[in-house]
């Protein structure tokens, strides 16, 4: 090549600046001065060894070394490493009274009791995948039985599949057909959305949506936030049912019943409004409702057993919470803080708490049983510990209706039951609706400090910690659980079983929940009474009690009969049954069930098999299940 070529001269003049450059970064450094002060003022030349030279030594004298900050002597390179590390250590004096956000796999030693770092609850809630029913499966108990199974595999690969297949009607032209709905219908599903998934789901003002109804029922559905925030509320409304508890044995189905061959019509109906809603997803800015969109487009996808899809629907909403927010408080630094009595400031704080929590909550529920990664919104902190109910100023005996709506011809709620009429009036279920959603928050907080607590390292890492502090742990827990289900208020409330009343949704859910994080805290104990034999008496007694505890509760749960209702955590239920299952098999292996504990066992792991069947055609990571319950079914009976 012609060395004047316009390419070589760029080269030649380039490579010598870059030659020119590392000299410069690399020249030959100056010798440090390390002499000691008595061998400076000497200018006599010293060994500098530490704390004493060799001439101070034989000269008696006080050997001492200047703390000096001069770095004149370093090359442009040291002096870059010495910068980074001075901010490095900036950052850690700046945060050395935080505690540390911690990792789902982190590796650390158990600390000292459930409050080990005070506050941890306030500035991330901890979430971990060792919690997981895969967790539970690798036990080494299980050795050489459940190898194969793999659960979140099957759910990953079903969910990889679907979307080549979406990917190829698109490629192909051969997209699904074009969703139908009947607008007049819209006042009839808003209504049975504010009934059946506003109550456990308040994220809403429920005069809000009437109003953008009745616009979308006028004007038809447009390609606006408000048509999409409506039509998302329509696909729940249809999905959703009225809850029925009638014992376990009169909600068995007939061995020809699924999931999808059960009110296929309002199936169809609800995907529909689904469609529709998610043509208009794509459209939106980042903004409160498009959040409230994406929120509620992530719930009505777990009530249809799509968790992958519902986590996606899930980050996106976080997403824009977590923008949203930290815009606001720039704002609010630069410009002052906002008037706090100002009524239309109080509404805006409200409304975003109640997105942070639903946005976390929803994580964290998704987060635990598929190993998935922790938004920017759980890192963030928000000064109120839980969000403050709205301000009820409805008129006395207002119904839940929708303009073009008569009340009174708005199907009956049996799925609320929060009054036992139905003149059951607006406030009374919002209020019972405030109830619920403040109570799951506040369990969701100790939810938390068991993982944190519990749950930082994989099962074995129980082996290695202290039995002591763990048991003192536990029962710091289970003071914290009980005092919590003392507060509940009595519509929320599990009832005594043998009065023989029937419980409603909310207090069907809140108990299914209270049982979950009761078996998280005495499922540690279990592991220990089946995989660590050499305990000294006195603690094998203590923590076989808890390990009773452990089973205790999936019985619990079973007892309520198969979960046959649909709501936005059946999928999860189904992990909760199937993680049961497990549990149950482990202590029916290790001898831990009397004769008539495993009479109660078994028929647990029937109406695990049961659920899972039911649900099966869904969701294909219940097939596995199924197949793994049979299994251990086989080898009890």
């Amino acid at each position: 090549m012609d060395s004047t070529s316009p390419v070589a001269g760029a080269s030649g003049t380039g490579g010598a600046a870059r030659r020119l450059q590392f000299r410069r970064m690399t020249h030959h450094r100056k010798r440090a001065v390390t002499a000691c002060e008595p061998c400076r003022a000497r200018k006599a030349k010293c060994t500098n060894e530490r704390p004493v030279c060799q001439p101070c030594v034989k000269l008696g004298t006080q050997c001492s070394y200047e703390q000096r900050a001069n770095h004149s002597s370093f090359d442009p390179a040291s002096l870059l490493i010495i910068e980074k590390l001075n901010q490095v250590l900036s950052r850690l004096d700046n945060n050395e009274d935080e505690p540390p956000i911690p990792s789902a796999s982190a590796t650390c030693e158990p600390q000292q009791g459930p409050d080990v770092q005070p506050g941890i609850e306030e500035k991330t809630y901890f979430c971990s995948s060792f919690t997981s029913t895969e967790c539970v499966m690798s036990w080494p108990i299980f050795e050489g039985e459940l190898d194969q199974v793999n659960l979140n595999e099957e759910t990953f690969l079903t969910d990889y599949e679907k979307t080549r297949a979406f990917d190829k009607e698109y490629s192909e032209g051969t997209r699904a057909h074009r969703a139908s709905i009947c607008e007049d219908d819209i006042p009839k599903y808003i209504d049975r959305f504010l009934r059946f998934v506003h109550c456990k789901n308040p994220i809403l003002h429920t005069g809000t949506l009437k109003q953008f109804a009745t616009s979308v029922v006028e004007n038809g559905p447009g390609w606006d936030a408000v048509s999409c925030l409506v039509l998302i509320a329509c696909a729940l409304g249809a999905i959703a049912a009225p809850f029925e508890n009638a014992g376990a044995e009169s909600l068995s189905p007939p061995n020809d019943i699924s999931s999808l061959s059960d009110n296929t019509a309002a199936r169809i109906i609800a995907e529909n409004f689904y469609q529709l809603a998610c043509r208009r997803l794509g459209l939106l800015n980042r903004s409160i409702i498009a959040c409230q969109c994406q929120l509620l487009c992530g719930i009505y996808q777990m009530y249809t057993m799509r968790p992958l899809d519902g986590w996606n629907s899930f980050s996106r909403a976080s997403t824009i919470c977590a923008l949203y927010l930290k815009g606001g408080d720039f704002l609010r630094q630069r410009s002052g803080h906002a008037d706090e009595d100002d009524e239309s400031f109080t509404s805006q704080c409200q409304s975003h708490q109640r997105l942070y929590w639903t946005c976390i909550k929803s994580e964290c529920e998704l987060r635990s049983e598929l190993n998935l990664p922790m938004s920017e919104l759980a890192m963030l902190h928000i000064p109120d510990t839980l969000p403050s109910p709205p301000t009820f100023s409805y008129p006395p005996n207002q119904s839940l209706g929708v303009a073009g709506l008569d009340a009174s011809s708005a199907e009956p709620s049996p799925a609320t039951q929060m009054s036992p009429t139905h003149s059951t009036t607006q406030q009374q279920v919002e209020e019972q609706s405030w109830f619920y959603y403040l109570s799951e928050l506040a369990l969701l907080r100790i939810e938390s400090r068991v993982m944190y607590h519990f749950y930082r390292e994989s099962n074995d890492s129980w082996l290695r910690a202290n039995v002591e502090e763990m048991i003192s742990s536990a029962e710091d827990f289970e003071l914290q659980l009980q005092n919590w289900l003392s507060m509940l208020p009595t519509s929320i409330r599990r009832q005594d079983p043998s009065d023989g009343q029937s419980m409603n949704e909310l207090q069907y859910v809140v108990h299914g929940r209270y049982v979950i994080v009761r078996a998280l805290v005495y499922r540690p104990f279990l592991y220990l009474m089946i995989h660590k034999p050499n305990m000294a008496p006195s603690e094998r007694d203590i923590i076989r009690s808890f390990a009773e505890k452990a089973l205790d509760s999936p019985l619990r749960m079973t007892s309520l009969g198969p979960a046959y209702h649909r709501h936005h955590g059946t999928w999860l239920a189904c992990r909760t049954y199937i993680r049961g299952a497990l549990m149950l098999y482990a202590g029916i292996k290790a001898g831990l069930f009397e004769e008539d504990g495993l009479h109660e066992a078994k028929r647990g792991l029937e109406t695990c098999l049961l659920t899972l069947k039911y649900w099966q055609e869904e969701s294909s990571d219940f097939g596995r299940a199924i197949q793994l319950v049979e299994l251990i079914l086989s080898k009890v009976i």
